[in-house]
């Protein structure tokens, strides 16, 4: 299961994910978006207030983002992917 560094990353980076909220209508420092992958100890934590526009510009779905912030703040709750897949 992602974390919301691995979306960032796998979005194309933080520059892209920037532009593409730009793009979007939100415009945020470089900076700001850089600071998402080193929060929460390295896992990442992207604030819930830009999740709907991610998932606009196709960076995530909303269902992604969630379980995402969910694993990092109650990691026993939620199964592992190899869980998921049996």
């Amino acid at each position: 299961m992602a974390t919301h560094s691995d979306i960032i990353e796998r979005a194309g980076g933080v520059t892209e994910v920037r532009r593409k909220l730009e793009k979007a209508g939100i415009v945020l420092p470089d900076e700001t978006v850089r600071s998402w992958p080193k929060r929460a100890g390295g896992s990442g934590s992207i604030p819930g207030e830009y999740w709907s526009a991610l998932a606009d510009c196709g960076v995530a779905t909303l269902e992604e983002l969630a379980l995402a912030a969910e694993r990092r703040r109650f990691p026993d709750r939620l199964p592992t992917e190899e869980a998921m897949a049996s």
